[in-house]
């Protein structure tokens, strides 16, 4: 509540817009997805996530699974990007 009363305050997100949202697949990130997921519904804007791999562990693989499991879930488009 106090989330969507600030973005309307602040005209953060725009109606009928196209976002495209970097994550990295950590806690915080997920939690952001998630606040994104379901802002969608409200603001009807559409969502395009984008999946930074950083290669600094290889559980990061696991992870970019586990989000291309939420993505499956909540019906989100979903790109990888591997730094070299």
């Amino acid at each position: 509540k106090y989330i969507n009363k600030f973005l309307k305050k602040n005209f953060f997100l725009k109606k009928n817009t196209k976002y495209f949202l970097a994550f990295s697949g950590g806690q915080d990130s997920i939690c952001l997805v998630i606040v994104f997921f379901l802002l969608k519904k409200q603001l009807q804007i559409k969502i395009h996530l984008l999946f930074c791999n950083h290669l600094w562990q290889k559980e990061n693989f696991f992870v970019f699974y586990h989000s291309l499991r939420l993505c499956f879930f909540f019906n989100l488009k979903i790109s990888q990007s591997i730094s070299n």
